[in-house]
């Protein structure tokens, strides 16, 4: 069962995700022990750097002016995508976070609009990015993107 299943099972979704948002490490140890979540999976989520994937990382340098790389990169590490935080989906975060780079077009606000948008339902920004179907990495190749590689055994939404 993924962590993801855990949480709704449990009815402990919604405070997971005020957790992270919050970035309340103790919440969130709370959070995960009712789960019942090993302590050594429980240390990596917890440790995990809330970054975007290096390809995504690509891209921001790309497409962002000096002065909002950086900025945009804290943006998308922020972002709480529902059931896209379980450590085995950083493939499926890193579309999210492509797709919200490729509708910003390099502007800082209409990055933290994508983004408020991809946090309610993730889905969206896939369809209106053009990256909702399984040919998502032959829509960004052709336009040039970076295109980060899926590792082995990994889940896609």
């Amino acid at each position: 069962m993924t962590l993801d299943e855990r949480l709704a099972a449990a009815g402990l979704m919604a405070d997971f995700l005020e957790a992270m948002r919050r970035r309340d490490v103790v919440r969130l140890h709370e959070t995960l022990t009712a789960v019942r979540l090993d302590p050594a999976t429980m240390e990596t989520l917890l440790d995990r750097p809330f970054e975007p994937d290096w390809t995504v990382r690509v891209e921001i340098a790309r497409r962002f002016q000096a002065g909002d790389w950086r900025e945009a990169t804290r943006v998308l590490g922020q972002l709480i995508l529902p059931f896209l935080e379980d450590p085995s989906r950083v493939l499926d975060r890193a579309r999210v976070h492509l797709a919200i780079v490729r509708l910003s077009a390099g502007d800082i606000d209409r990055l933290r609009r994508a983004g408020k948008d991809a946090m309610n339902d993730w889905r969206d920004v896939l369809v209106a990015a053009g990256m909702a179907n399984g040919d998502w990495r032959d829509v960004l190749a052709k336009q040039g993107w970076a295109v980060p590689a899926a590792p082995p055994g990994e889940n896609e939404a």
